[in-house]
């Protein structure tokens, strides 16, 4: 049989986790025959690794412009498959992930399919980052059933869709969410695939958390082609920044069935943390903006 599902994974001198991604991607329980997995090697001067051994579906290319959604656009122009399946190198699917993604196509059901992500973590003990993760990371089921938006972690999408859509903008980080909003806006459906499931790690270090923050934070400027100046007339700004990271949604924390309280308490300390990373962050470019002038 041809190929129903391509599979898209960028990644970036992660090839130890790529190696457990390809391993669970061996052990679909969807035909062999029925499925690609392209990777996008999204830096072509490390060199793959030997030991790196890929079945005959799957194949590595290399992308040169930074960025993942660069990486994903170029996977894109070669996948074979009517359905596009993207997942991330740090990521271990379910045994049935693409097999019971595909049964949402098979019957028609929708045109996008935003999959379950659970996290797993490195030790019983869960860092102050990992507490955050536990509340509000990857909080998919809010965002498909609600914002009508999926994260590219977990996402198939009717080939089709792109054509009328066009690609991921190629941004640093948040390509998923826009495009997911584009979409949306031109009534393409969406489900929650509560049995599409993929393991995703929690982010363990805080500085790895920062890091992320500020990442989405840039890639939404861009996206929004805002002028920081644009923000200046707005005077209360910086208190409704406030109110919004810090005093507002909560729930999640208390929600976490997972955490005690005090990983509780340790999570909202971590969500402060982030405040003042990304206020910071704002500021400093406010500064540079100024200056230019």
């Amino acid at each position: 049989m041809s190929v129903q599902i391509s599979v898209i994974i960028p990644t970036y001198h992660d090839w130890k986790r790529l190696a457990m991604c390809v391993d669970a991607l061996v052990c679909q329980t969807f035909p062999k025959n029925n499925f690609e997995v392209i990777i996008v090697n999204n830096d072509p001067n490390d060199s793959i690794p030997l030991e790196l051994i890929l079945p005959d579906n799957m194949i590595i290319i290399n992308e040169s412009k930074p960025g993942s959604y660069a990486a994903r656009n170029s996977a894109m122009k070669i996948a074979k498959g009517n359905i596009l399946a993207f997942t991330d190198s740090d990521c271990i699917p379910d045994k049935d992930w693409l097999n019971n993604a595909y049964k949402y196509f098979k019957n028609n059901i929708s045109d996008r399919v935003g999959g379950k992500i659970d996290l797993f973590y490195l030790a019983d003990k869960k860092t102050m980052a990992e507490c955050y993760e536990a509340a509000y990371a990857f909080r998919q089921k809010r965002n498909v059933n609600q914002k009508k938006v999926s994260v590219t972690a977990n996402l198939f999408v009717n080939r089709k869709v792109f054509q009328l859509i066009g690609v991921f903008d190629e941004v640093m980080s948040g390509g998923d969410i826009d495009w997911n909003r584009r979409a949306s806006l031109q009534n393409v459906s969406i489900v929650y695939g509560e049995d599409v499931i993929i393991n995703h790690p929690a982010r363990d270090s805080l500085e790895e958390l920062k890091r992320k923050k500020i990442r989405v934070f840039q890639g939404i400027k861009k996206i929004q082609k805002q002028s920081f100046k644009d923000h200046l007339k707005n005077v209360f700004y910086p208190f409704l920044l406030f109110y919004i990271f810090v005093i507002t949604d909560n729930k999640p924390i208390f929600d976490a069935k997972e955490l005690n309280f005090f990983d509780k308490m340790r999570a909202f300390v971590v969500k402060f943390l982030i405040f003042k990373w990304v206020s910071l962050f704002y500021i400093d470019l406010l500064i540079k903006e100024y200056f230019k002038k």
